[in-house]
């Protein structure tokens, strides 16, 4: 205990007896370790329920929580009711921590699914009826309207509510197993009868058995799939998932120089500062600097443009758009929900209305505010 820095916690098996976490009697271990909590102003978290099932059919409270005194108004713990397969009854102890925030996740169209018929045909009903607008962030909020309010009807959505997945070996015979082997365990210690232990130990075994046995299969089948050609995306998934590993990995805080952040806004605010420190001009070296500044002030003029710069200075034409979308991975989208697959899919009408709206973006030099913003996520 003096070796330890505090606040500190301590759990293990002490084989220890004692009132003070539950038991009805004292031992020579359990009056050692009553000592020691009482010098060193510990505080014990036992609920006072039984910790063990000994071999005799009998519970004892050998397992105990110790914590410093300055961290035990934060820390709850109690006693499972279930041995989850072993003789020892597992203790949940939970730290309290400051206020959770919660971030609602966003649904995002599933393009896999979409009637696309229906949306082009949509589409171009409301881009008729809607005019063209000459300012450029008007335009693309109409543009961006006319997609998303096609797409919320032709495209179905995902689903936000939030849901554990389950084990892969996992099935409903486990289910009733498990079921089974709890309601047998419920009725013995109501009626600690042998009778009543012999059915909850069979249950018992034939449960872990074919949870063993469940495990086994899907092992199985998982490294049947595997050979020199099997894509290592799908295996590390299948690997994590056989581990119960969630496939989201949530960062729940950030250290910075005032210390911990917790909160999922403070947690995006500094990355956002972090990144635009490390992008700042200052940054740059002091010749760099001179020189851009130098350049930029001065009003370039090229009387003959080479026959590449011609080009690339010309309007954007359909043919260089459908090129271009063709060849674009992913369906990621940004703040609007616009994907990939949702622009493939447009119209030639509203297509031409788009490719418009690039050109006069090019010429004019002013993006809408909303292409500016983008969301990141660590």
């Amino acid at each position: 205990i003096d070796a330890l820095r505090t606040p500190f916690i301590i759990l293990g098996d002490f084989n220890a007896w004692s009132p003070l976490w539950g038991s009805i009697s004292r031992n020579h271990r359990g009056a050692l370790i009553e000592d020691a909590i009482m010098a060193k102003n510990l505080v014990v978290l036992n609920d006072g329920a039984p910790t063990h099932f000994s071999s005799h059919h009998s519970f004892t409270h050998i397992d105990i929580a110790i914590s410093s005194a300055s961290i035990a108004p934060k820390l709850t713990s109690f006693t499972l009711d279930d041995l989850h397969n072993s003789d020892h009854f597992p203790i949940i102890t939970t730290l309290a921590s400051s206020t959770l925030y919660t971030v609602k996740p966003k649904s995002k169209f599933l393009t896999d699914k979409a009637n696309w018929p229906n949306y082009c045909a949509l589409i171009c009903k409301l881009s008729n009826s809607n005019e063209i607008s000459n300012n450029i962030n008007a335009e693309a909020a109409k543009i961006k309207r006319i997609i998303r309010s096609s797409a919320h009807i032709s495209v179905p959505q995902t689903n936000t509510r939030k849901f554990n997945a389950k084990l892969p070996y996992w099935s409903k015979f486990l289910e009733t197993l498990r079921s089974t082997k709890k309601s047998l365990w419920a009725s013995y210690k109501r009626n600690r009868s042998i009778e009543n232990l012999i059915k909850f130990k069979k249950a018992n075994a034939l449960f872990r058995r074919e949870l063993k046995s469940a495990k086994y299969q899907a092992f199985q089948n998982l490294t049947a799939n595997i050979n020199p050609n099997s894509n290592p995306k799908k295996i590390w998934s299948d690997i994590k998932a056989i581990s119960g590993i969630s496939k989201h990995n949530r960062i729940d805080f950030v250290y910075s120089s005032q210390g911990p952040i917790y909160n999922p806004q403070e947690i995006a605010e500094s990355f956002a500062s972090t990144w635009s420190n490390i992008s700042h001009n200052s940054n740059f070296h002091a010749n760099f600097s001179t020189l851009s500044s130098q350049i930029i002030s001065e009003n370039y003029q090229n009387p003959t443009p080479c026959l590449e710069a011609i080009l690339v200075e010309s309007p954007i034409t359909i043919e260089e758009f459908d090129c271009t979308i063709r060849n674009m991975t992913g369906k990621t989208p940004g703040s609007d929900k616009i994907s990939y697959p949702l622009l493939k899919n447009l119209p030639h009408t509203l297509k031409t209305r788009l490719i418009t709206l690039y050109n006069r973006i090019m010429d004019q030099g002013i993006y809408p505010q909303d292409w500016k913003k983008a969301i990141i996520i660590p």
